[in-house]
């Protein structure tokens, strides 16, 4: 994540950095996006992974996007998918 320090307070990014920190998990999904739009994919999936194994669903479906185009690799997808399914209950 980025220091704060350094983001302006307008930028919704540094919302969503503060956010975070206070455990945030949609936050969380929405710095995905932002890096999603800046093609730090290494980041994105860093930040939807986090979120899916916290059992937000929007992120492991943004994942499954980035594994089938190819820019997850499958054994990060496969982790993220295992720690979803063991957050859902039964």
């Amino acid at each position: 994540m980025g220091n704060l320090a350094f983001l302006p307070a307008t930028s919704p990014k540094y919302y969503y950095e503060k956010s975070v920190k206070m455990k945030s998990i949609k936050a969380r999904h929405h710095l995905g996006a932002l890096e999603q739009k800046a093609k730090n994919f290494e980041r994105t999936f860093m930040h939807y992974s986090i979120a899916a194994k916290a059992e937000h669903k929007e992120s492991l479906d943004e994942l499954k996007v980035g594994f089938k185009d190819g820019r997850m690799p499958k054994d990060e997808f496969d982790e993220a998918l295992r720690a979803h399914r063991c957050t859902i209950p039964k």
